[in-house]
């Protein structure tokens, strides 16, 4: 099994290595769909597992719009709910309701590739997995990594756990060993049964 790439900074408390599982939830400020489904069922979540069996994380990334989705807006959201961008106007207004005071949650570590030394090895890695997602939901043909490969390298910034994991979007939920860190589920998108996905996974760890 893969390990995932998790480099974050933490807006609230961080998380005791003490669970079975992680359940993380990336996602942006500026994603209405985010707030829609795929916050509110982080949040069921967490009222729905004990802490010695799963651990939600949701982590605020930046792949676009970064005058938005940034960790300034991730804390006024934390704060008192403030929303932004494209979320403020699917809503109509400026603040949401949801409570996110009882889950650990951080913000994604965003480099600047002229920083990154090995960033042609960070492309690659990247492109493959993000293929083999894709690959999941559709075909893909082998001509299409040079297409990808030739796009990743216009970013001008690379999201360390978004890009890390070569996820296609937001909302992506990642499942993984607490301890080892290795992958036990990916998927980009609304995601209804993933406290059924973690429960089966929970029981083959027993």
């Amino acid at each position: 099994m893969p390990r995932i790439a998790f480099d974050v900074e933490w807006l609230s408390e961080e998380p005791r290595v003490e669970s079975k599982l992680t359940c993380m939830l990336v996602f942006q400020v500026n994603c209405p769909g985010c707030f829609q489904h795929a916050l509110p069922r982080l949040i069921d979540l967490r009222k729905e597992f004990e802490a010695t069996e799963v651990t939600t994380i949701a982590v605020a990334t930046a792949f676009e719009d970064h005058d938005l989705n940034t960790k300034a807006n991730t804390l006024a959201l934390m704060t008192n709910g403030t929303i932004v961008g494209e979320t403020a106007k699917f809503y109509g207004r400026s603040r949401c309701d949801l409570d996110l005071k009882d889950l650990h949650v951080a913000f994604d570590v965003i480099r600047r590739v002229s920083d990154i030394d090995d960033y042609d090895d960070l492309v690659e890695a990247q492109a493959t997995k993000m293929i083999a997602a894709i690959r999941q939901r559709s075909h893909l043909p082998d001509e299409a990594r040079g297409q990808i490969v030739a796009s990743l390298r216009q970013k001008p910034t690379f999201a360390s756990t978004f890009d890390g994991n070569g996820l296609l979007g937001t909302p992506s939920w990642l499942v993984f060993d607490s301890r080892s860190k290795e992958l036990r589920f990916s998927t980009f998108g609304d995601v209804a049964d993933v406290d059924g996905i973690i429960r089966d996974l929970l029981a083959a760890a027993t």
